[in-house]
């Protein structure tokens, strides 16, 4: 099979590999639909040595499982988050993912149709490739490091729970208001620039969510949230943007002893006083994984919990993927994708490619 490694500039890398096999409690996925994210071209930047596949975010068909693995049959439709610190990433025909980061898969038309066609299944892929790796993110800001109620224990009614985020049209952030918004936590306050328009389409303004465009200055952004939040005190924030000015401007908006959570470390912001008064969590999908040091606990139920959640919410139609954006030549078109998300070219969108149709490896 071809595969892509992603070495800094980025360059993108094809290489002739075999098919992986599963290990115990993994699947082998052959990759239909890969999804690119901004950490894909950062990594290498952050580690210089570091050359390898980046891909994360795939959907597409159960190839072979492995020891232990229950509820997945070869052929069944999935999409799964890959295991960044592990090798075969979803830069590639075919990719592995752990069983507990995997999930179902429908058309999304209808649960009676027993049937898809060719340009439905093909959409349902896309559609879901957008999901895994921001929504796990985002689950695990507001569940894990913010407590906050989970969809399925939703908030009461007409009880108030301020929630912020920065970077409301990035995946994560955008994914970060789904969710809450199924936890029935509201006011949401997004801080959003280019992508407001879209998520506005997220919020409900009858329950106090407001969108708020960062692009007036920080101190018009700091006093029409300060509004927004009409007098409650905001406890619980998510940085989706990974950008130390958004810490910083978060750092003045939650209150003492407050939470936010970070979607990439971003080091020192704000005063020494503000650093103290706000604790700051590394939210990541590859918490459910257990592999950071320390490993945090029940991180693997967690990301089976959501997985499962995250299946049935997009059969359902409770959960919408991320807006795409497909980009031609398959995994030809890797090395584009990843340069214009270093360009920072789109907001509120996801580069998907079709893995069927890559052209121009070389």
């Amino acid at each position: 099979m071809r595969e892509l490694l992603v070495h800094r500039g980025p360059k993108v890398v094809a290489v002739d590999s075999p098919i992986p096999s599963p290990a115990p409690w993994q699947v082998t996925i052959r990759v239909h639909v890969v999804a690119a994210n901004p950490k894909d071209w950062k990594m290498s930047e952050w580690f210089e040595d570091r050359a390898i596949n980046e891909g994360e975010d795939m959907a597409g068909t159960i190839y072979a499982i492995g020891e232990g693995v229950v509820g997945f049959s070869v052929g069944d439709r999935v999409a799964a988050l890959h295991d960044n610190t592990s090798p075969h990433g979803a830069y590639a025909e075919y990719a592995i993912a752990w069983a507990y980061t995997t999930f179902h898969i429908s058309s999304n038309i209808s649960f009676e149709a027993q049937w898809w066609s060719r340009s439905q299944a093909s959409n349902a892929f896309k559609e879901a490739s957008t999901v895994p790796l921001a929504a796990t993110a985002a689950a695990w800001a507001l569940y894990r490091d913010l407590a906050l109620q989970a969809p399925w224990n939703p908030m009461p009614q007409l009880q108030k729970m301020p929630l912020i985020i920065n970077g409301g049209s990035t995946a994560v952030g955008a994914f970060a208001i789904k969710l809450a918004m199924l936890s029935n936590v509201h006011p949401i306050i997004a801080i959003a620039g280019s992508g407001a328009h879209y998520v506005r389409t997220l919020l409900d303004h009858e329950s106090g969510d407001v969108c708020i465009d960062y692009r007036h200055g920080v101190e018009n952004t700091l006093q029409r949230v300060r509004t927004a939040l009409a007098g409650l005190e905001a406890r619980h924030a998510v940085e989706a943007v990974g950008d130390a000015s958004g810490l910083a401007l978060l750092q003045q908006l939650v209150a003492q002893d407050g939470t936010i959570s970070l979607s990439l470390p971003v080091g020192e912001s704000g005063s020494n006083e503000l650093q103290k008064k706000v604790r700051t969590l590394l939210m990541s999908s590859i918490s459910v994984h257990e592999t950071m040091a320390p490993p945090p606990p029940g991180g693997k139920a967690f990301g089976f919990i959501m997985s499962q959640f995250f299946g049935y919410a997009l059969c359902s139609g409770m959960l919408k993927g991320h807006p795409y954006r497909v980009v031609p030549g398959g995994l030809g078109g890797v090395q584009q994708a990843l340069e214009d998300l270093k360009k920072g070219m789109v907001s509120a969108t996801k580069f998907v490619m079709r893995v069927d149709e890559s052209i121009g490896l070389t």
